[in-house]
């Protein structure tokens, strides 16, 4: 009998081998960095947006969340990212983008570990379709937490294949559960390894499995249930009949109240949301076969089915400049804001609405002799915004377009050798500059870059960078009055 002592010993053991693997470092890295700079939401909000906007799986997955009834009441469809993780909070999409981040390692690795992967990934879609039957659950916390259930097998399996054959081998000689034969062979089970690994990336765990301190009887069921849904229908030696489904739906009709006519809906629609997002991450259909077994022809439709937007299907370039602008002019323009966050908006419309690599606000000092770069988006955004850095006297394309108060925009055929050595400072193969012009005065201006060579915006590009730039004129000047906002002339913690 081993105790809870030897237990967490042997736990700890197997954590720090998992550490020492040559590419669990980084990983640990990027999931405590998403867990600190959630820790200021208002700080954290332009990173998440980095994160989120550079993976496109993760970001399908905030722009479907935040277009769900539960949390867009109006009906009108949320496109920006930034206005996403407003609506949603910071410690919502942390928790997405520290899920999505594990999913991505390992579902690299081989294809016995992307078909666990897609389990992991059903379940999480299991539990967050669940609690349209349960009260005061959220589906986004229910969605990771079922996501993180299956993570200590997904370790074993990746770190340690001797041993997880050894399971394999042992649930199919005894007939037992994985997880009892995991605690036989390993000493302790799956969920205490998930559950060290996810405190040791500093996640907040409770102590007895994969769930938050806290957790609710009903997030607790919905978990549970939807582990046990994808135990009977994708990993059973045979399809479950109905009457079975029924009675393990049955067992937590406390906290689930499901009726039986819609189970077969809600393991076709997660089974549907599970083959879209790894079809985003470029998996193809022949590695996606095992979610034939939940697809049943024809279920019944469903009473409360989890939406699906046009808010997170992009269509044409000319859609998505439309309605990001119609979001930004929402966001920006009347009424009481954020001016930080406002601008974030329109950095992200000018950034993917582009679309460009990178994009940035300058401000000019209170002095009038220097612009730097204030708030920037996309790839080594900090060291973009360190870099811009420009004295207003100069005879640079930067300052030139705020003297004039002209947009500009350069690429390699049109560079002269100001140009080019600006371009060198800020990693850019072209760039375009658009003055902010405030009550008859340059009081900063939006960047936008690209990082490899075109043949330059074409003129819809332009007209929709002109519409960008007054929309965020209109939005300096309405927080101007009856003054000036601190953030105008406050060095923000990007500035050069």
């Amino acid at each position: 009998m081993t105790t809870p002592a030897e237990r967490a010993t042997r736990v700890q053991a197997r954590v720090n081998q998992i550490q020492a693997h040559r590419d669990i470092p980084l990983l640990s890295d990027q999931i405590r960095e998403v867990v600190r700079i959630s820790q200021d939401e208002d700080a954290a909000l332009d990173r998440l947006a980095d994160l989120v906007i550079a993976n496109y799986g993760l970001t399908l997955r905030v722009l479907r969340t935040v277009n769900s009834i539960h949390y867009n009441r109006s009906g009108q469809p949320i496109l920006s990212i930034t206005r996403a993780i407003v609506l949603l909070g910071v410690r919502t999409v942390r928790e997405m983008a520290t899920s999505f981040l594990v999913l991505d390692h390992y579902q690299k690795r081989s294809p016995e570990l992307k078909q666990l992967m897609i389990l992991s990934m059903v379940t999480a879609s299991h539990a967050e379709r669940l609690t349209s039957w349960t009260t005061r659950v959220r589906p986004d916390e229910a969605y990771v937490c079922g996501m993180f259930r299956n993570l200590g097998e997904v370790l074993i399996a990746y770190h340690f294949p001797a041993d997880y054959a050894s399971i394999l081998q042992q649930m199919e000689a005894a007939g037992i559960s994985g997880g009892e034969a995991a605690f036989r062979l390993l000493g302790f089970g799956y969920e205490d390894l998930g559950a060290a690994m996810a405190r040791h990336w500093g996640m907040p765990v409770a102590g007895d499995g994969m769930l938050p301190m806290g957790t609710s009887s009903g997030l607790r069921a919905v978990t549970e249930l939807g582990h046990l849904l994808t135990g009977a229908v994708y990993r059973a030696p045979r399809p479950p009949t109905e009457e079975e489904l029924v009675a393990l739906v049955d067992r937590y009709r406390a906290d689930i109240a499901i009726p039986p006519s819609q189970i077969a809906a809600l393991l076709h629609g997660a089974a549907a949301d599970v083959r879209k997002l790894f079809a985003s991450l470029g998996s193809s259909p022949d590695e996606l076969t095992l979610l034939e077994r939940g697809e049943r022809p024809d279920p019944a439709p469903a009473l409360a089915p989890t939406p699906e937007p046009d808010g997170y299907r992009l269509g044409s370039i000319r859609e998505t400049r439309d309605r990001l602008l119609a979001e930004v002019e929402t966001v920006t323009v009347g009424g009481e804001f954020d001016l930080n966050r406002a601008l974030l908006v329109v950095l992200e419309a000018m950034q993917r609405g582009g679309p460009f690599d990178r994009a940035l606000l300058g401000l000019v000092d209170r002095d009038g002799a220097v612009i730097r770069g204030r708030l920037a988006l996309g790839p080594e955004a900090e060291a973009l915004s360190a870099a811009f850095h420009f004295p207003l006297g100069s005879q640079t394309a930067i300052a030139t377009a705020l003297m004039d108060r002209e947009p500009t925009f350069l690429t390699r055929a049109t560079f002269g050798a100001r140009d080019a050595r600006i371009a060198k400072q800020l990693g850019a193969a072209e760039f375009g500059v658009l003055p902010l012009v405030i009550e008859g005065h340059a009081i900063g201006c939006l960047y936008c870059d690209r990082r490899s060579v075109s043949s330059g915006p074409d003129p819809a590009t332009l007209m929709f960078l002109g519409r960008v730039q007054t929309i965020a004129e209109q939005a300096i000047a309405a927080s101007r009055r009856p003054a000036v906002p601190a953030v105008i002339g406050t060095e923000s913690r990007r500035s050069g």
